[in-house]
């Protein structure tokens, strides 16, 4: 099993940065929600924890070491917190010399597609009082309907997400998409070509051709090279 403290502290470290706080009830919910939004997305849990219907709700015995306390990596305190109106007792760090730390050690133990899943949880459900969220979790979340107190739940119950996951690596397009972009870059490119304005060729006259003589007796220098210019003025071909 990933280090559970690498989670937690993630957590609480994202809830901090949204200047929320998390109690121990809401942390062991939280927790279970990314269970859910994982099974949702990908059809199986983030943490592989054993989750139980503990007196109102779900509940495991593994993540209290990995919440009381956090560890000595990390630091920490208990406090009070007034958000949204409710007084909250919990958890939210006040010394964090380096959160890069934090991230680091939660990114190896944890995959790109459960960091996405934990993000989900915390951008939905990190700033909500926990009477919103034991509300959800308790009557909104498929493992915990139907289910009898003591009784381990059953995550295949979560009802799979159908909309297209989202992957990184190559982008493909279609053959219609890729003639089209040709076919305006093509459109740009003979437009920007029309609008050019072509250079004006110099005129070698009977005037240029005497200034370059006059030029040329000034400094002694020979004028047989004048027979190379071509001149092009009118009526001198």
């Amino acid at each position: 099993m990933a280090d559970l403290k690498a989670l937690i502290g993630y957590i609480v470290d994202q809830v901090t940065d949204r200047n929320g706080v998390v109690g121990r009830t809401s942390l062991m919910k939280l927790v279970y929600l990314v269970d859910v939004e994982h099974c949702r997305r990908f059809g199986k849990q983030a943490t592989g924890l054993k989750w139980r219907f503990h007196h109102y709700g779900p509940y495991t015995h593994e993540l209290d070491p990995a919440i009381n306390p956090f560890g000595n990596y990390l630091d920490e305190r208990e406090f009070t917190w007034t958000a949204k109106d409710e007084k909250v007792s919990g958890y939210r760090y006040t010394q964090r010399e380096d959160w890069r730390e934090i991230e680091t050690a939660f990114n190896a133990n944890y995959s790109a597609p459960i960091k996405r899943s934990v993000d989900n949880v915390i951008e939905r459900w990190g700033l909500e009082s926990l009477h919103t969220i034991l509300d959800y979790v308790y009557f909104e979340t498929e493992p915990m309907q139907g289910a009898k107190r003591g009784e381990y739940l059953d995550f295949s119950k979560v009802e799979r997400d159908s909309s297209p996951i989202e992957k990184t690596g190559k982008v493909r397009f279609s053959e219609d998409f890729l003639n089209g972009l040709h076919g305006r870059l093509k459109e740009r490119k003979d437009n920007r070509n029309r609008n050019i304005r072509k250079a004006t060729e110099p005129v070698y006259d009977e005037v240029y051709e005497s200034a370059v003589k006059a030029m040329g007796e000034e400094e002694g220098t020979n004028l047989h090279f004048q027979t190379h210019f071509r001149i092009a003025g009118p009526g001198l071909e």
